[in-house]
C-alpha cells in the first residue's frame, strides 16, 4: 500500500488493541487500564476508517502517554489527523509506534510524573476530614498503643483498579507537638522527631505489588503482592489481630541508658509509628495507623525523675491521610482535552486516636 491509500480496518484495530488495555478501563487484567472513557473502538472488518476514528485514536494515545510522561508524544501531528483530515497510509507506521511507546512505560521502574496529580486531604463522601487528633495523655498502661482506623472506599472494583494502575496513591502522615517535644531525650521529643524524620508516607502500585515508603527518612517499608494483603478485620481491644504491616518507623537511635549500664542502650527504641492494611472487598481497603510506645523506661531519659520510669505522652499527636488521584490533560489549540482524571476515593473514620 502506498501513501493516500485507506487504513484498513484491521490495521486500525491493531494499533487500537495495543493501546485500549492500559490507556481505558480494567477488562480481565487487573493490573492494566487507567479508568480513560475511550473515543475510539474497534472498527467493523470490511469498513474503512474515518478522519474522526483517527483523530479519536490519536486522543486516546495522547491522553496515556501524557499521563506517563507529561510530555505530548509527536509520532503523529495533530495536524494531520483532525477531523475532516485526508487519511494517509503513513500514518499507520506512526500511529503504531505511538503505540508502542504508550506500551513500553514501565510503572515498575518508572513512576508517573508528580504533576499529573492532585493531592488533598482524604476526605469523608460529605467532605469532612478523616484526620485524626490527641491532646490526652498516652503512653502508659492501657493506652501503650493507640490508633487510627480509615477505611478507603472507592465507587467499584474496577475505580479501585483504575486509581492504583494509572499511579494513584494514599498518603500518610503525622505529628507530635507541645509537650515537652522541645526537650532533648523526653519521650514527647522521640515521638516529635520519628514522626518529622519519616515524613510522608505513601502506598502506590508498582506492576503487580503494591509498595510503601518514606518521602522523608528511613523506615521500613513493603513491596507485596494483593494476594499477600490481610482480609481478615476482626479486631481485639480496639485493633486488628492480624493485618498485613506495611510500614514501621522505629523511635530510638539517640545513646542514653541507666549511668553506668553496658552496653548502653537506645533511649525509646521500644516507640513504633506502624502502618497496617486489611483488604475486606474489591473496593476498599482499611488503613489502620497504630502510636505505639513500648518503651517502659530503659534511663537515660530526662523527665527530671529517677530512672528508669515510664513516661507518658503529653502534647498533641495527629494522623493524617491524604489522596494522590490522577488529574492530567493536554490541550490541542485552545482548547484542553482530559487525558486520564479521577475522582478521589472517599474515607470513613473507623476508629481514632
Amino acid at each position: 500500500m502506498g501513501v493516500g491509500d485507506k487504513i484498513l480496518a484491521s490495521e486500525y484495530n491493531a494499533i487500537y488493541n495495543l493501546m485500549a488495555p492500559i490507556v481505558g478501563p480494567t477488562t480481565s487484567n487487573v493490573d492494566l487500564g487507567y479508568g480513560r472513557t475511550l473515543l475510539s473502538s474497534p472498527v467493523a472488518i470490511g469498513n474503512t476508517v474515518t478522519s474522526l476514528q483517527q483523530t479519536n485514536l490519536w486522543k486516546d494515545l495522547q491522553a496515556g502517554y501524557i499521563h506517563q510522561t507529561n510530555i505530548a508524544n509527536t509520532r503523529v501531528d495533530i495536524d494531520d489527523v483532525e477531523v475532516g483530515d485526508l487519511i494517509r497510509f503513513v500514518n499507520v507506521t506512526n500511529f503504531d509506534l505511538f503505540a508502542d511507546d504508550v506500551v513500553a512505560f514501565n510503572p515498575v521502574s518508572t513512576d508517573f510524573p508528580t504533576a499529573n496529580f492532585d493531592e488533598a486531604s482524604l476526605l469523608t463522601s460529605s467532605s469532612t476530614s478523616t484526620s485524626s487528633s490527641r491532646s490526652t495523655a498516652w503512653g502508659t498502661g492501657a493506652t501503650s498503643r493507640i490508633g487510627h482506623r480509615v477505611t478507603v472506599s472507592w465507587a467499584s472494583a474496577n475505580a479501585r483498579n483504575h486509581f492504583w494502575n494509572a499511579g494513584g496513591q494514599i498518603r500518610f502522615d503525622a505529628s507530635l507537638t507541645g509537650g515537652t517535644s522541645g526537650t532533648s531525650n523526653t519521650k514527647d521529643w522521640d515521638w516529635n522527631r520519628i514522626l518529622a524524620e519519616m515524613g510522608k508516607i505513601r502506598i502506590r502500585k508498582k506492576g503487580s505489588n503494591y509498595v510503601t515508603d518514606s518521602l522523608g527518612t528511613g523506615g521500613t517499608g513493603t513491596s507485596l503482592g494483593l494476594g499477600s494483603l490481610s482480609t481478615n478485620s476482626n479486631t481485639s481491644g480496639g485493633f486488628f489481630t492480624s493485618p498485613t504491616r506495611l510500614y514501621t518507623k522505629q523511635g530510638g537511635g539517640v545513646t542514653g541508658g541507666n549511668p553506668g549500664t553496658v552496653p548502653v542502650t537506645q533511649i525509646y527504641d521500644d516507640n513504633e509509628y506502624q502502618i497496617n492494611i486489611v483488604v475486606p472487598n474489591t473496593s476498599q481497603m482499611i488503613f489502620e495507623i497504630v502510636f505505639d510506645d513500648g518503651d517502659t523506661g530503659t534511663g537515660g531519659q530526662s523527665e527530671g525523675v529517677n530512672d528508669p520510669v515510664d513516661e507518658s505522652v503529653g502534647g498533641t499527636v495527629t494522623s493524617n491521610l491524604y489522596t494522590f488521584t490522577p488529574n492530567s490533560n493536554f490541550t490541542i489549540g485552545a482548547s484542553t482535552f482530559d487525558a486520564i482524571v479521577q475522582t478521589a476515593p472517599t474515607g470513613t473514620v473507623d476508629s481514632s486516636l
